[in-house]
């Protein structure tokens, strides 16, 4: 499933990831099972191009996609 934001990111459609990217966030499930979590999206190379966007940042830091991992 993170495979598209990971797409849109590469290329360069910021708006479609940032978009695919707070639509995973909001679906339950957990990173063991496929799903991304915000501290995945912090040290993944392939969002890096993100990395200071507001839009993106207020994803990483929201306390909702920020809950533990257990």
């Amino acid at each position: 499933m993170q495979g598209v934001a990971a797409v849109l990111a590469w290329t360069g459609d910021k708006d479609g990831a940032i978009a695919e990217l707070a639509r995973l966030l909001s679906m339950p499930g957990s990173p063991a099972n496929g799903e991304i979590g915000v501290h995945e999206l912090q040290v993944r190379p392939v969002f890096v191009s993100l990395r200071g966007d507001p839009r993106f940042e207020a994803l990483l830091n929201d306390p909702k996609n920020n809950a533990p991992l257990y």
